[in-house]
C-alpha cells in the first residue's frame, strides 16, 4: 500500500469515527493530516466528506462544521517545490474552500443535467435508479444549505441553485427546492424577502403539474415560513451519547408515570412491550430480548430530515413495525447487545427497554418523548463551577450542563465565580466556558447578554472585595464581543445605569477597548463608533467632550477618535500660535496619517484612510469656529473672528463640494443646539451673517450651498430652522445664479 493510499485510509477512518463528543479531537487530527498532504489528497478528502454529508443527512451539520474549521486553516497549498499553488480560474492561492465549492458545483450540475434530460425522455430513468438520484439530489441540497448557514457559500449561489431547479415542474427538483428553502429560508428572507416570495409564487403556479406529495411539501414549507421558519416538529440531528441517554431516561420516567393502570381500547396495555427499541431517525439497530434477536425494518429519512417507518410515514412518534420482518441492515446498524451500547466510542446509543411481561411478540411501538430540561440546582451549579475553576476541565463541565437548562442566572453565576477569583486567567476560563456552551447550542446570545446584565448589578459589590473585578469584567465583555456573543447595542446606559452612577463604567470600558485594541483594532474602532460613549461617561464635573477626551487620554485610547484628538490639539494651538502657523500645522496633518491601528505584532501601524482624516479635520475646525462665534454673541465679534481665521477655514475645509457640505452640516447641528428660547433670534441673525461671510471669503462655494439646501437627511436635526434663518441669503444666491445664466 502506497503512502497516499494509507493517508486516504486514515482520513476515511477518522470520518467513520467522527461524533458529536469526539468532534474537537478528531477534527484536529483531520487537520494535522491534511496540512502535510499534497493537494490531490485534499481533493480526495473533500470527496469523502461530501459523500458522507450527502448520504448521512442527520450528521450533515457536523460535517459542515468540519468543513468550516478546515476552510479557516487550509488557506493555501504548496507543490513539491514548496511554491504556493495558484488557482488558474481566480489567479489566487488555491485553498480548501475553493475545492469544496467546486465539488458542490460539479455534483449539483451533474445531477441537475440528468433531471434536465429526464424532461425530454421521461422513461430513461425509473424505479430504484430514480429514487437514488432523488435521494442524492436532496442530500446535496441539505449539505449546500448547511454550508450556507455556516457562511461558507455566498447568497447568490443559493439563489442560482433554486432558479435552476425551478426551470421545469419535475417532482424531484421541486422537492429539492423545498428542502433548500426549509434549510436556508430564514437567512434568504433576511437578505431579500421579495425574492423568496417570488419563489413561492412560482411554486404555487407549478402545483397543478406536480404530484400530491410534492404539493403538500410546498404547503408545509409555506406554513414554515409563516411561522418564522420554525418546524412543527424539529428534525432529528446527531446527538451526543449523554444527550441520548438523558432523553431515554426522561422517556422511561414519563412512560412509567403515565401508563400505570391505563388500558387501550382492546384491553391491551399502552406500556411498551419487551423487545421495544428507541432508534435515532434514519438509522436502525437490533433489539435483543429474552426470545432472541429481533431486527426492525430499516428507517428511511423523509424529505424534511425526520425518519419514517413504512410507506406514508412522516414522523418519528407512535410508529409500529413487525418484529418478524426481514430487511437489509442499514450502514449504521449494529449487532451489539444493550450492554455494548454503553461504550463512549459508539456513534449512537441504542437502548433496549425490557418489561417483565410481554404483551405482544409481533408488534411494538416506538415513542419519542422530548426531555424537558430544568435549571441546575444553584448549590450544585456553584459546586460544579468551583470544581471547574480549580481543575479547568471544560469538557467535563459542559457535559454536566447538557442535561439542564442554561439560563441567564447560570451565565451570571459563571461570571461572578470567575470575577470573584480576581485573576485574569479565571476570567479567561469563564469566557471559554460560556463560549463552549454557546457553541454546543446550549445557550443563546440573548441569554448571554441577560446574564451579563444581571452581573452588572452586582459589580459594585464585587469591586469592594475584588478591586480588579471591573477590569476583568470588561475583558470578558470584549472576548464575547469578538465572538459575536454580545452585540454593540447591549453596551448602552440602560444596561450600566448603576455602574454609570457609581463611576465603575470607566474601568469597564477602558478594559474592553484595551483588549479589543490588542486583538483587533478595527473591532475596537467599530465598537467605539457604534456605542453612545459620551452618555456612558456622564458622571463628571467636566463637559462631556472634555471628560471623554480625558478618559481616552488617560487610557491611551486617543487613536480610536482622531477627530476628538485633533479638535483639542487644534484649540490648544489656536490659543498659542499665529494663524499662519496654525495653517501650516493643518497642512502637515492633512499629509500625515493619524496615529493608529497597530498590527497584530505591534511593530508597525496601519494608516487611516486619507478621506477619513481630511473629513475629520474639516469637521473639527468648523465645529470649533462655530462654537467660538456663538460664545462671542455679537455680529462685530463674529466678523472679527472670521477675518482672523478665514484662512484656517479655507485650508481645513478645502475646495471639494463634499467636504464643504460636511462643514455646512456641522454649522446646522451647532445652530440647532444653540438656538431656542431667547437665543433663537440672535442665533438666526448670527447664522445668516456666518453664511454670508463664508460665501464672500470663498470658504464655501455656491454649488455647495445649493447641495446642502437640497439634501434631505431626517437623522440630522435643525435643517428646517436653518433654512428658515438663511432663506433670504439662499433666495438671493439662486436669483443671482439665474441672472448669470
Amino acid at each position: 500500500m502506497s503512502e497516499r493510499e494509507r493517508t486516504i485510509k486514515s482520513i476515511q477512518g477518522l470520518l467513520n469515527k467522527l461524533t458529536v463528543e469526539m468532534f474537537d479531537s478528531i477534527s484536529k487530527k483531520f487537520l494535522s493530516i491534511l496540512q502535510s498532504c499534497q493537494v490531490d489528497v485534499v481533493r480526495e478528502s473533500v470527496h469523502l466528506i461530501f459523500t458522507k454529508a450527502t448520504n448521512e443527512t442527520h450528521f450533515v451539520h457536523m460535517y459542515a462544521m468540519l468543513c468550516c474549521m478546515l476552510a479557516k486553516n487550509l488557506v493555501q497549498f504548496l507543490d513539491e517545490d514548496g511554491q504556493v499553488i495558484i488557482d488558474p480560474k481566480t489567479s489566487k492561492p488555491l485553498h480548501f474552500k475553493r475545492l469544496l465549492v467546486e465539488k458542490c458545483q460539479v455534483e449539483f450540475e451533474e445531477k441537475h443535467n440528468i433531471f434536465t434530460e429526464l424532461k425530454k425522455t421521461p422513461d430513461t430513468l425509473q424505479g430504484d435508479d430514480l429514487r437514488d438520484l432523488r435521494k442524492h439530489m436532496i442530500g446535496i441540497s441539505i449539505f449546500v444549505g448547511e454550508l450556507y448557514k455556516e457562511k461558507m457559500l455566498a447568497t447568490k449561489i443559493i439563489h442560482r441553485c433554486i432558479a435552476s431547479l425551478m426551470e421545469g415542474p419535475v417532482d424531484a427538483e421541486i422537492e429539492t427546492v423545498c428542502r433548500l428553502l426549509s434549510t436556508t429560508g430564514m437567512m434568504l428572507d433576511a437578505d431579500n424577502y421579495d425574492q423568496v416570495s417570488e419563489y413561492f409564487n412560482q411554486l404555487n403556479q407549478m402545483k397543478p403539474a406536480l404530484s400530491s406529495r410534492v404539493r403538500f411539501l410546498i404547503e408545509e414549507v409555506a406554513e414554515q415560513r409563516e411561522n418564522r421558519w420554525s418546524l412543527r416538529q424539529k428534525p432529528e440531528e446527531a446527538k451526543a451519547l449523554r444527550e441520548i441517554r438523558a432523553d431515554v431516561n426522561q422517556e422511561s420516567r414519563t412512560r412509567n408515570n403515565n401508563s400505570h393502570g391505563r388500558r387501550g381500547a382492546n384491553g391491551g396495555s399502552h406500556a411498551v412491550s419487551r423487545g421495544m427499541i428507541t432508534l435515532p431517525p434514519g438509522h436502525m439497530a437490533q433489539a435483543k430480548g429474552n426470545s432472541g434477536s429481533v431486527e426492525p425494518p430499516a428507517l428511511r429519512p423523509s424529505w424534511h430530515g425526520s425518519a419514517s417507518l413504512g410507506s406514508g410515514a412522516s414522523g418519528w412518534t407512535q410508529k409500529s413495525y413487525s418484529q418478524s420482518s426481514q430487511h437489509n441492515p442499514s450502514p449504521r446498524s449494529s449487532n451489539q447487545t444493550t450492554s455494548q451500547y454503553d461504550n463512549d466510542q459508539d456513534r449512537l446509543s441504542y437502548v433496549t427497554i425490557k418489561h417483565k411481561k410481554q404483551e405482544s411478540r409481533t408488534t411494538s411501538s416506538v415513542v419519542a418523548v422530548p426531555a424537558a430540561k430544568v435549571e441546575m440546582d444553584p448549590r450544585k451549579c456553584e459546586e460544579l463551577l468551583r470544581e471547574y475553576f480549580d481543575v479547568q476541565d471544560i469538557d467535563a463541565c459542559v457535559e454536566q450542563f447538557v442535561s439542564h437548562l442554561v439560563s441567564r442566572e447560570s451565565i451570571s453565576m459563571i461570571l461572578i465565580c470567575a470575577l470573584d477569583r480576581g485573576e485574569a486567567k479565571e476570567a479567561r476560563a469563564g469566557f471559554e466556558l460560556i463560549s463552549n456552551l454557546h457553541r454546543q447550542s446550549l445557550v443563546t446570545t440573548r441569554v448571554i447578554e441577560d446574564g451579563f446584565t444581571d452581573t452588572t448589578h452586582q459589580l459594585h459589590e464585587l469591586s469592594m472585595d475584588v478591586p480588579f473585578a471591573p477590569f476583568h469584567f470588561g475583558t470578558m465583555i470584549a472576548e464575547c464581543y469578538m465572538k459575536s456573543l454580545i452585540s454593540a447595542s447591549w453596551l448602552n446606559p440602560d444596561t450600566f445605569a448603576e455602574e454609570v452612577n457609581k463611576g465603575l463604567i470607566a474601568d469597564v470600558l477602558a478594559s474592553i477597548f484595551a483588549r479589543l485594541k490588542e486583538a483587533d483594532f478595527s473591532k475596537a474602532k467599530s465598537l467605539y463608533t457604534n456605542i453612545p460613549i459620551k452618555r456612558l461617561l456622564t458622571r463628571s464635573d467636566q463637559p462631556p467632550l472634555q471628560h471623554l477626551h480625558s478618559f481616552l487620554q488617560q487610557h491611551d485610547l486617543l487613536d480610536l477618535d482622531f477627530a476628538l484628538e485633533f479638535r483639542f490639539e487644534f484649540l490648544n494651538r489656536l490659543k498659542t500660535m499665529s494663524s499662519d502657523a496654525v495653517v501650516q500645522w493643518i497642512e502637515a496633518q492633512q499629509h500625515t496619517s493619524c496615529p493608529h491601528n497597530p498590527d497584530t505584532n505591534g511593530d508597525t501601524h496601519t494608516p487611516a484612510a486619507p478621506t477619513e482624516v481630511l473629513d475629520s479635520i474639516a469637521r473639527s475646525v468648523m465645529i470649533c469656529f462655530v462654537e467660538l462665534c456663538f460664545e462671542n454673541r455679537t455680529k462685530v465679534s463674529v466678523k472679527s473672528l472670521f477675518n482672523q481665521y478665514h484662512l484656517i477655514l479655507k485650508k481645513a475645509i478645502g475646495s471639494t463640494i463634499r467636504r464643504q457640505h460636511i462643514a455646512l452640516v456641522e454649522v446646522q447641528i451647532a445652530f440647532h443646539e444653540f438656538s431656542g428660547g431667547e437665543k433663537s433670534k440672535f442665533a438666526s441673525e448670527l447664522l445668516l451673517t456666518l453664511f454670508e461671510m463664508l460665501y464672500d471669503q470663498e470658504v464655501i462655494f455656491e454649488d455647495s450651498f445649493m447641495e446642502w439646501k437640497d439634501a434631505i437627511d431626517d437623522s440630522i436635526p435643525g435643517k428646517t430652522q436653518c433654512l428658515f434663518a438663511v432663506n433670504k441669503f439662499l433666495t438671493w444666491l439662486q436669483e443671482a445664479e439665474e441672472e448669470s445664466d
